[in-house]
């Protein structure tokens, strides 16, 4: 990736976070993320997995997703909330069985980790 492109989506992301409302209300409702020590490179893995997901890319989304969970499991539950979006694409898209177990697979270990870094309340 360029580092015109890097720079363009952390930028948009920044702008995005500063232009979002500050009223009691807004601050109350503030979900916290948790950012490690590689703040720029979770951002950026963040919204290229969203953007790809968007898209359909299942493929790309799912790398951005397991850096991202290997790199900081606690970031945000909405990490996995998307991750099973992408795991279940590309389940939808496995042609071959074998393949698909494993999607299948990965889909179920996502949400054990998800239930023991946010678990339900």
């Amino acid at each position: 990736m360029s580092s015109f492109l890097k720079l363009t989506l952390i930028s948009l992301l920044i702008f995005s976070t500063a232009c979002q409302e500050s009223t009691p209300e807004a601050k109350l409702e503030e979900d916290t993320w948790n950012w490690g020590f590689n703040i720029v490179k979770e951002q950026e893995k963040v919204v290229l997995m969203t953007d790809m997901l968007k898209a359909g890319n299942y493929p790309a989304s799912v790398v951005n997703l397991q850096w991202l969970i290997r790199e900081n499991p606690q970031l945000h539950p909405s990490i996995y909330e998307d991750g099973q979006r992408v795991y279940q694409g590309l389940i939808n898209e496995a042609e071959d069985e074998a393949v698909r177990l494993r999607w299948e697979r990965k889909k179920a270990e996502l949400s054990r980790l998800q239930e023991k870094y946010f678990p339900r309340q």
